[in-house]
Parts: C-alpha cells; sequence; structure tokens
C-alpha cells in the first residue's frame, strides 16, 4: 500500500495491526463507464459500486454547472462579466437554460443583466438548440467564448464519468469494507485489516484517475490505546446512524406516514448493516461495545414499534 511515511509500518503483519488509516484524492479524471467497469473487474472490486453511463440530460445541466465563470475582464473598461446558466424548463423532451451575462464595475456594484442566449436540450436526440442575442461588441466575444468552451465540457460530459460521481463510488467501496470515519470532518477512514486486498485494489483504481488522484494509508497498530481510540469513533458513528434512523421513524409516526414495503425493508436492511458492522468491530478490537449495543436496541425498538403502528402499506 502507499504510505505517505515512506519505510513506515514496513515490518508490521497483519496478526499486529487492526487495519489502516486511508485517504482519497480523485483530481480530474477521464474514465468512461467502460473504462470504470474493465477497471473493476480487472482489480476485484465491487461491480455493485460501477455508476451508470452518463445520461444525456443530466450532462446537459453538468456542463452548464461547470460552464460558470466570474470576474472576467471586459476590453477596453474597468468592468467585469459574470456569465451564469439558469434554469427555466424542464421536461421528459427538453431541458433548457439561459445564458446570462451580470456587468459589474470595478467596486463589484451590479450594473446591468442580459440574456445573451437560449440554450435548449433535447434528452432524447441529444441535440442542443441556441438562440443568441447580441448585447455589444465588447460583450459579444466574451459570450462567444464562454459557448465555445460549454460545447466541449458538454461533449465531455456526455463521456466522461465526473469526478463527484467517482468520489461517491469509491465511498461505496469503501462502505463494503465496513470502513469508518476516523475524522468527524474530513474523509479519513479507518478500513480493518481483513479488506486489505480492497484497499490495494482501491490503490489502483485510483492511480488511473488523473495526475494528484491517489489513496495513501497508514497501518493502525494493534494496542490498547488504538483500540480505545477505533471504539470511540465506531460509537459515535453508530451513535449518528441509529439517532437518524429514530428521528426519521418518530416523524413518520407523528405524522401518521405510511411506509411502503420496500422503504420499511430498506430500514430493516439499514439496522441489520450496523448489527453486522458491530459484530465485526466487537471482535476487531476484542472488546464489548455497549454504546453501540444500547443504540442498536433502541433502533430495534423503534422498528417493532412502527411495525404495530398500521403505517407500512400492504403489498
Amino acid at each position: 500500500m502507499t504510505s505517505p511515511l515512506p519505510g513506515y509500518g514496513a515490518g508490521l503483519t497483519d496478526d499486529l495491526i487492526l487495519g489502516h488509516i486511508a485517504w482519497y484524492t480523485v483530481t480530474k479524471p477521464r474514465l468512461t463507464h467502460e473504462d470504470i467497469m474493465d477497471l473493476v473487474i480487472e482489480l476485484g472490486l465491487d461491480a455493485n459500486i460501477v455508476p451508470k453511463p452518463p445520461r444525456a440530460g443530466d450532462a446537459f445541466k453538468r456542463a452548464c454547472r461547470y460552464s460558470e465563470t466570474a470576474g472576467v475582464p471586459i476590453p477596453y473598461t474597468s468592468d467585469v462579466a459574470n456569465f451564469m446558466f439558469r434554469p427555466v424548463a424542464q421536461t421528459l423532451e427538453e431541458v433548457e437554460r439561459h445564458l446570462i451575462v451580470e456587468i459589474l464595475d470595478a467596486q463589484g456594484r451590479k450594473l446591468s443583466h442580459h440574456t445573451a442566449a437560449e440554450l435548449k436540450f433535447d434528452r432524447k436526440t441529444s441535440k442542443l438548440h441556441v438562440t443568441g442575442s447580441k448585447i455589444n461588441d465588447d460583450i459579444d466575444p466574451l459570450v462567444n467564448d464562454v459557448l465555445t468552451n460549454f460545447a466541449e465540457v458538454l461533449k465531455d460530459s456526455q463521456v466522461y464519468i465526473e469526478a463527484q460521481v467517482i468520489r461517491r463510488m469509491v465511498r461505496a467501496q469503501l462502505e463494503n469494507c465496513h470502513a469508518i470515519l476516523a475524522r468527524s470532518k474530513g474523509s479519513v477512514y479507518f478500513v480493518p485489516k481483513k479488506f486489505n486486498d480492497k484497499i490495494e485494489a482501491l490503490e489502483g483504481f485510483l492511480e488511473h484517475c488523473g495526475v494528484g488522484s491517489g489513496m495513501h494509508t497508514i497501518p493502525l497498530v494493534d494496542d490498547t490505546k488504538q483500540q480505545e481510540f477505533i471504539s470511540s469513533v465506531f460509537q459515535e458513528g453508530i451513535h449518528e446512524s441509529a439517532t437518524q434512523i429514530i428521528s426519521e421513524l418518530k416523524s413518520f409516526m407523528a405524522q401518521e406516514k405510511e411506509l411502503s414495503p420496500n422503504q420499511w425493508n430498506d430500514y430493516k436492511m439499514r439496522l441489520d448493516a450496523l448489527a453486522e458492522k458491530n459484530g465485526e468491530y466487537s471482535t476487531l478490537i476484542d472488546s464489548e461495545l455497549g454504546q453501540a449495543d444500547a443504540e442498536l436496541e433502541a433502533v430495534q425498538t423503534y422498528l417493532h414499534d412502527f411495525l404495530l403502528s398500521g403505517l407500512i402499506k400492504e403489498k
């Protein structure tokens, strides 16, 4: 595994560690759905983490979002322009956005705004229809630059999986490895040692995600201090998950809102997953996790009460 501290933990065998602290970065990936599927199969990652290919309408909205720009100098003036794509309409057949130009002076005061172009994207044919409006000789070339860049971003968005989706994919694999957040803020995880092969595979995957992308790991020694640390952060995570489930169930009961059978099964699956993780961590750190046990028992009680409330729809 790739460690940010060369040589650290080099002589540690699996029986001397609890697992690894891991964090990752995804920077400007250019991977298609097919690229990702091939890598996942080759590296032995879980196939259920692979995102679907970009949908045409989503690619258009993504291109709008990534093509906005601010503070563009306007030639021969001290003013600047902000370019924004604003939602106008959306149907199953078409998505419409307007390119708005906002003119500001050197002090940031808004002087004017204009609709520079109307963009309509046909979801079925993936064709873009653009209707431009002239503003003036200083602004129009800037508008053309924004639209040219937008066309390139749209082309990429229809082919490549965006960075945020790949980050969610990596998090999904970490969840499959029963990883827990080692810090309440920030994507730093603890991963039990039984999943070392998956973490190595994720390292290999992230090497294909652009310059600057990667995963770093540090082995966590199996001693009393580290066991107490893992016990603390694990039970904090269980508390947050249990509190969220109980809060949602309380809200449904207060509103007498019915759940579909699929929604009900989702809650049961969430509890089962937490219970499985609880058993695994109890074994890993060779300790009773009293707080976590109590939290899961409380969730079980609320699920039982909800079952008796008659608020689950019949199939």
